[in-house]
């Protein structure tokens, strides 16, 4: 069967930027709509754009904990048409997993919000998603987090083998070390990698509102060998002329094996 995900940087809402919230929230939502993604997978989402975004997006149920208290989130949106919720949680990139708002490495406390879905039309077919956002400063924190991460990917499939995708904001290129571990990550049918490979050439995902045409892809889709990619797009949609982030999403189209 057939799935299409996004993974999409959302810019927390902050007045200052050339493009605040007020100016991108209804570009966000064109966005979303036009591509219609199954999944998505967001990053830096604040209470304020939740809410908004919950309301305009009628067709979706959206879950993820907060980072910290009215902190930002990394919101899973699912299309109720196509996906159910089994299972849901959120962990902490830190050595206190389970522990909300915990911090060992970086600036900021780092999260990866991960559900088990099942399809609505093909009840057997179950994915898991994994979404997270690592940090923007410091090498070492993201791959401490990236090491998190695996370890609990590792645990879930020791429990329970299933087709896999690993969402979010990476904050580094291809070549760098928290993607190589990424890249490591293992599930029952091998390791992963990530979508920028099926593309002829690199493309950058982050342009802090600016038009950039070459540069590396810093948001990715990883995904486990037993998906196949059926398309890869980096999406430069600009509703209005208005930047709807200073991120362009990751979207794919998806089979199940």
């Amino acid at each position: 069967m057939q799935t299409r995900l996004m993974s999409f940087n959302l810019r927390y809402a902050n007045d200052e930027d050339p493009y605040p919230w007020s100016k991108r929230e209804k570009a966000i939502c064109q966005v979303i709509q036009h591509h219609a993604p199954d999944v998505l997978g967001t990053q830096e989402m604040t209470p304020e754009m939740l809410e908004a975004l919950k309301e305009a997006l009628p067709d979706y149920h959206s879950f993820g904990a907060h980072r910290r208290e009215g902190d930002e989130a990394n919101t899973v949106f699912i299309r109720k048409q196509a996906w159910e919720l089994e299972k849901e949680d959120t962990f902490w990139l830190s050595q206190s997993p389970e522990k909300p708002g915990s911090l060992d490495w970086g600036s900021l406390p780092r999260i990866c919000t991960w559900a088990v879905l099942r399809s609505v039309t093909n009840p057997s077919a179950r994915i898991r998603i994994m979404n997270t956002h690592l940090d923007h400063e410091s090498p070492y924190a993201r791959q401490q987090g990236a090491l998190i991460i695996k370890q609990h990917l590792e645990e879930f499939e020791a429990d329970e083998t299933l087709p896999t995708f690993i969402l979010g904001d990476m904050n580094e290129g291809p070549n760098g070390e928290a993607i190589n571990i990424l890249g490591s990550c293992k599930t029952e049918a091998g390791a992963v990698e990530h979508v920028h490979d099926q593309l002829p050439a690199l493309e950058p995902t982050f342009h802090n509102f600016k038009e950039v045409e070459e540069g590396e892809p810093i948001d990715y889709i990883f995904f486990s060998p037993d998906i196949s990619i059926e398309r890869v797009l980096i999406v430069r949609d600009r509703p209005d002329l208005v930047f709807p982030s200073d991120h362009d999403p990751v979207f794919i189209e998806a089979t199940l094996k």
